[in-house]
């Protein structure tokens, strides 16, 4: 988003906050920042000293440093994640303050954001989905609410790959369908109907693309099992994923009623799977077909790997409908660019009070 604001001529700076493993992380990519996350337009980024303390209120604290810090210099807009960065900002400051939410649990927080919205002139709410936009007003936030769905760089995705090469480079079977999810496979994403439906399905390669530290342990466990046709690949760079979809034959987002933000929910890999041009197999859910539907997608009961099953013998065996929802997405996620996300928001912010 802040190369997206870039590019439409809006001077940006990303504060970020300081700890050691982040600092080190920056460290080791300072150089090629920008190409491990396949962004073009540069911004400013700074960082803020502030270590989070191993206590309940960290978000508190964090919220109030950082307006403090914004207070010491001239940014016109505030446009945040934070939802106490939001509420002091809102208070102390009173510039225009940007709050993107992407889940709602009536915490503390967020019945303070609601209260402002009666008063405060300085707050507005960007959110994800129609459902957290209709939730919040559920809840009696009265302000405009601007819905803006998450979004993808096309542009990664406009690359011809070789096949067998890519293959190579990961070590994956060149002759077998492969089957591909990519993203955490934590609680709520459906990897045990997966794992299950790949043990029917020895003729496919299932390839996982995870790494998250919270993904290792549910990784070493299954590795232990043993499964061959089931291959993890490590956490990639954002700009190094088209190429693993391109290779795939189907691409899997199998989400479960267990997932905790799954009714807001606008998954990145959603457009990043539509912009691949590659079929996709879906959980179905309301808040997904916001985007999906039975064209662009195969929408399937979540947390069956019998179903599963035989969505993706569908997609390989029926190619004229594997091709038509592949088209059908590609045309539908154009619209749904961070370029033009960040249009969207720029009028918002300009025309909301």
């Amino acid at each position: 988003m802040c190369s997206a604001f870039s590019e439409n001529d809006i001077n940006t700076t990303l504060l970020v906050t300081a700890s050691k493993d982040s600092k080190k992380n920056f460290s080791n990519l300072k150089k090629k920042i920008w190409n491990f996350y396949g962004v073009k337009n540069r911004f400013s980024i700074e960082w803020l000293n502030f270590i989070y303390p191993n206590i309940r209120f960290k978000h508190f604290f964090h919220g109030l440093f950082v307006t403090f810090y914004l207070r010491r210099n001239n940014y016109s807009i505030i446009y945040t994640r934070s939802e106490w960065v939001a509420i002091f900002s809102s208070i102390l400051i009173k510039k225009k303050t940007i709050l993107e939410l992407h889940n709602f649990k009536n915490t503390l927080s967020q019945k303070i954001i609601i209260r402002l919205s009666l008063s405060n002139a300085f707050i507005s709410l960007v959110c994800i989905s129609n459902a957290l936009k209709n939730e919040l007003i559920k809840y009696g936030f009265n302000k405009n609410i601007l819905v803006a769905h998450d979004a993808v760089d096309l542009d990664l995705f406009n690359l011809n790959v070789d096949a067998n090469q890519i293959k190579k480079k990961y070590d994956l079977n060149m002759t077998k369908p492969i089957i591909t999810h990519i993203g955490s496979i934590r609680k709520g994403r459906g990897f045990n109907t997966i794992i299950n439906a790949a043990k029917d399905m020895k003729e496919f390669l299932f390839v996982f693309v995870c790494g998250h530290s919270a993904d290792i342990e549910i990784i070493n466990k299954q590795k232990d099992k043993k499964l061959s046709n089931v291959k993890f690949i490590d956490f990639l760079a954002n700009a190094e994923i088209p190429s693993i979809l391109k290779i795939s034959d189907a691409l899997l987002m199998t989400y479960s009623s267990n997932l905790d933000t799954l009714r807001f929910t606008s998954p990145l890999k959603m457009f990043e799977y539509m912009a691949s041009g590659k079929p996709l197999i879906s959980s179905d859910y309301p808040v997904l077909r916001e985007i999906l539907n039975e064209k662009n997608s195969l929408l399937i009961e979540s947390s069956n790997s019998n179903v599963l099953q035989n969505a993706i013998i569908k997609i390989i065996d029926d190619k004229e409908f594997s091709n038509s929802i592949s088209i059908q997405a590609l045309k539908d996620v154009k619209n749904y660019t961070w370029s033009n996300r960040a249009k969207k928001i720029i009028k918002f912010m300009q025309t909301s009070n």
